[in-house]
């Protein structure tokens, strides 16, 4: 078997289960204001020109002109296409590692199945991409160890300013390419001279970098000439909104409690201790290769385990993908040492072998487990209702299920308050927005749907920002006095409350109508 063919096998098996998973129509959350940017053309982001993911947006703007399916969905079409691509990449890292096809195959299974992974590629994301990228610049390099041109290295650098171009977390990598090339141009056996000379295919590493960055830094200078202010535009390039938490050095004891749960809940196999096993002990595999590679974890860990953003377990991707890496190379070092003291021991002597089976038969059933676990885990989790202070009551959704199970929109519940809400405001009402995740949702349902073009969406974030309550309150006496249909869909389905305003509802499914305003 080539690597070759270990890539295409993992591609079509992960592009299976991702493509059958996926959530094809309007989402909630940043996935939706990704869809709703892709849609619009519009790139510019309020929180900052760092969370623009100009790679992700302009391969979605493609994906638009596929001949199938509705644009929204489309946009997921990227999602699944990188996460198969980032789980292909990884089982040929591990043969072209190890040569071994257990070592190459059940660490990529046991990535494919994790958790927020398998989320992230159902949905309109950039993180699949961040992956893909990311074990690219893994085969590159190993390529470099394993006794390949300088060029792969080369290669590697051009991959590390596409990640930049998608994401800035790609940016972590990038000292670590520039220590890789400070290593060879101080072993540099051709004398400096000549096109394959290290100096000169470092120049095109350079440039292969800065071309290849372009989604992002030709956005970053466009908006500097634009606006004149080149602090305020590298600054937003930089850390945008989020300044706080990437400066953050603080990890409280639950942060990191919480940190390592989702570790353990994307990783419930064997690829934690293989991978530490690769860390720990000397292995067959290239040392430099694993150097590199465990550069690679640390780093990321690093920023991650600090990184106190709501949304922190996006950023342990590049963690449990190196982490997956390195599991290979483990799970190829027990298997070579024991069949090695297999082949050594006497004749009449007891087989030796036994651990390394046992090994084997243990990262094959905890590679295939997490679906049953997962499934297990929401079951027993929902029906005490042992999260109940954490899961939010948003409209339709089934909230155990959408946090601890990795699919796409199982239920339909934005499809559902969608078209509820719609069909209660009919063509002429107004539908208030009560909690901003729908908001993208909502318009991406009408822009979609002409027959709802008439329909007025209030967003209450950007009332509640303004402080523009009475505002508010003289516009619904209006369109009450007018006779429209007043819909809320809430930020919890319990309570139709709006601050401060007082107000008297009907409750339609998960979703009100107001009946009047009251003193």
């Amino acid at each position: 078997m080539s690597a070759g063919r270990i890539w295409l096998l993992g591609f079509l098996v992960a592009g299976i289960l991702y493509g059958a998973t996926a959530d094809y129509g309007p989402q909630w959350q940043d996935s939706g204001w990704q869809q709703w940017r892709i849609l619009t053309g519009e790139i510019d982001h309020p929180a900052g020109l760092v969370v623009t993911h100009p790679l992700q947006f302009w391969l979605g703007r493609a994906a638009l002109h596929l001949p199938f399916g509705d644009p929204s969905g489309r946009t997921t079409i990227v999602s699944v296409f990188a996460g198969a691509v980032a789980i292909a990449n990884l089982a040929a890292l591990g043969w072209m590692v190890t040569r071994r096809r257990s070592a190459a195959i059940l660490p990529a299974v046991a990535l494919m199945f994790s958790h927020t992974f398998w989320q992230h590629a159902t949905h309109t994301e950039s993180y699949t991409l961040v992956a893909a990228l990311l074990t690219l610049e893994w085969i590159c390099l190993a390529q470099r160890c394993l006794g390949g041109s300088r060029w792969w290295l080369v290669a590697a650098t051009a991959a590390n300013g596409l990640g930049v171009a998608n994401h800035l977390l790609a940016g972590l990598s990038t000292p670590i390419l520039a220590s890789v090339w400070i290593w060879e141009l101080r072993k540099q056996p051709d004398g400096g001279r000549g096109p394959h000379s290290c100096i000169s295919q470092l120049l095109f590493a350079k440039l292969g970098w800065l071309v290849c960055s372009l989604p992002y830094s030709a956005l970053v200078i466009s908006r500097g000439l634009s606006s004149g202010d080149w602090g305020a535009t590298l600054y937003s390039a930089v850390f945008g909104e989020f300044e706080h938490f990437v400066r953050n050095t603080h990890v409280s004891p639950r942060m990191l409690l919480l940190t390592v749960g989702f570790l353990v809940y994307n990783l419930p196999n064997l690829t934690i201790p293989l991978g530490l096993h690769a860390v720990f002990r000397r292995t067959a595999a290239p040392p430099a290769l694993v150097r590199i590679l465990i550069a690679y974890l640390l780093i990321h860990a690093v920023f991650a385990f600090r990184y106190s953003i709501t949304d922190q377990f996006t950023f342990l991707f590049p963690t449990y993908f190196a982490l997956g890496a390195l599991a290979s190379i483990g799970l190829a070092d027990i298997q070579q040492k024991w069949d090695r003291a297999r082949r050594d021991a006497p004749a009449a002597a007891p087989s030796p072998s036994g651990l390394a089976r046992l090994v084997t038969v243990l990262a094959v059933v905890s590679s295939l487990w997490p679906p049953l676990l997962y499934e297990f885990a929401y079951r027993v989790l929902s029906s005490r209702d042992a999260l109940g202070s954490m899961i939010a009551k948003k409209p339709y959704r089934d909230g155990y299920a959408a946090m601890l199970l990795p699919l796409g929109d199982r239920g339909g519940y934005v499809q559902k308050t969608n078209s509820v809400a719609f069909s209660l405001a009919g063509r002429d009402g107004v539908i208030l927005v009560g909690d901003e995740m729908f908001e993208h949702a909502l318009r991406l349902h009408q822009r979609q749907t002409p027959a709802f073009s008439g329909v007025q969406l209030v967003f209450l974030n950007e009332v509640r920002a303004t402080n523009g309550w009475e505002s508010l309150r003289r516009r619904l006496a209006e369109w009450l006095a007018e006779g429209k249909t007043i819909v809320l869909t809430p930020r919890d389905r319990t309570h139709p409350t709006i601050e401060p305003l007082n107000a008297r509802w009907t409750q339609s499914g998960d979703l009100y109508k107001l009946d009047a305003l009251e003193e």
